[in-house]
């Protein structure tokens, strides 16, 4: 399990590379691109709640404030943010990159994709609790993601190493950061989704 951490590394610096497309995007594909990994569309709940029929249970208005920053609204107290909060497990939503007018693109699309006459387009994903995705690994991309995480292996875009504020229990590892969470059950916790999607867009100040 330690080691799939390691792994998640690998990925993460590879993600850092990726460029934005510039373009105008469809609620589809800024779904795929923001949402995917934690939750899903009538699939159950994930790392966050099941999106299906989102629209008829909260306000617009409350949706996309917290869509666009739900960490404001929990520090603000309230109490309907509060609530998802400390319901799933404390984990942070990221803040979101998308302007009023995208974020209500995603909610257009997560309404059409809530009618019992549609088929979800996105791809289902098997990290929930009672089936969590297979993940396959060599020994030389753990050795590569235990150098990334120890900081001997730099990042590509010249972060600091993991274990400057995270600590893990592995017995490669003497000692790690206090600053930041003990990241030994990340991976039972969040599967490789939940990890992903925090590592691509941490909710995290820099």
């Amino acid at each position: 399990m330690r080691a799939r951490i390691y792994i998640i590394m690998i990925y993460f610096s590879a993600f850092l590379l990726m460029p934005g497309t510039g373009k105008a995007q469809k609620g589809s594909e800024l779904y795929n691109q923001y949402c995917v990994a934690c939750h899903t569309i009538g699939g159950g709940n994930l790392i966050g709640p099941d999106l299906k029929g989102i629209n008829g249970k909260r306000d617009k208005t409350w949706l996309i404030n917290f869509i666009q920053s739900s960490q404001t609204m929990i520090k603000n107290g309230d109490p309907q943010a509060v609530q998802v909060f400390e319901k799933y497990n404390k984990i942070p939503m990221p803040d979101q990159p998308l302007s009023r007018s995208e974020v209500e693109k995603v909610l257009d699309y997560i309404s059409t994709q809530s009618s019992p006459d549609q088929s979800i387009e996105t791809t289902p994903l098997a990290n929930s609790p009672e089936k969590k995705m297979a993940f396959n690994y060599t020994s030389a991309e753990a050795n590569t993601g235990l150098a990334l995480f120890k900081g001997k292996k730099g990042l590509s875009n010249g972060g600091v190493s993991c274990i400057a504020c995270h600590t893990l229990r592995h017995d490669a590892l003497i000692a790690g950061g206090t600053m930041a969470r003990n990241l030994t059950p990340s991976y039972n916790n969040l599967g490789v989704q939940g990890i992903q999607a925090i590592m691509i867009n941490p909710p995290f100040l820099p």
